[in-house]
């Protein structure tokens, strides 16, 4: 996200919530850091989907 690259960074951000999704706080990372792209691009479908996820936690 920091070089401007936001296609690199959706599809890094996907891979680490599939990676972590075994272990309880990296998906929790990871759907904050979608969340946050996604603010940044004004995505607002992937906010609204990101919200709940990212809220629960682990």
């Amino acid at each position: 996200m920091a070089e401007q690259n936001f296609e690199a960074a959706w599809i890094a951000l996907q891979r680490a919530h599939l990676i972590g999704q075994r272990d309880a706080i990296a998906p929790t990372i990871a759907h904050w850091q979608i969340l946050a792209l996604a603010w940044r691009q004004h995505e607002f479908r992937e906010i609204k989907g990101q919200i709940m996820p990212t809220l629960s936690g682990p």
